[in-house]
């Protein structure tokens, strides 16, 4: 099972890194961060362009401003995972949650992405 992380940026830098250190120890190995930049102007492009070279699960996409919407349905575009889970710059994701809601949606038979 491999999960797809969106994750929309713009103008996050303050709370963009703690963000994607809470995903990287959250996530397994086959799993992939979307981050979509949304034309940023402060240095979250940079911190995207780090993640990238750190870490071969972030796939990163820039676009110009067109809001949250828009940059999430870019990332949906892009993503490969069997499920999605959208998230924000600014979120921090707990291990043991993110863990816990992959145990049960691999246990439950849910509905996955399939187009």
């Amino acid at each position: 099972m491999k999960v797809s992380i969106v994750l929309a940026a713009y103008n996050i830098e303050k709370y963009l890194q703690e963000c994607l250190d809470s995903i990287y120890e959250s996530i397994s190995e086959s799993d992939e961060i979307i981050i979509v930049d949304d034309g940023s102007t402060d240095s979250t492009a940079q911190i995207v362009r780090n993640a990238a070279d750190k870490h071969s699960q972030v796939i990163v996409h820039r676009k110009s401003n067109g809001g949250i919407s828009s940059a999430r349905n870019d990332g949906l575009a892009l993503a490969s995972g069997d499920y999605i889970i959208f998230a924000d710059g600014d979120d921090v994701f707990i291990p043991e949650t993110y863990k816990f809601a992959r145990k049960h949606l691999e246990q439950s038979g849910a509905e996955y992405r399939d187009w």
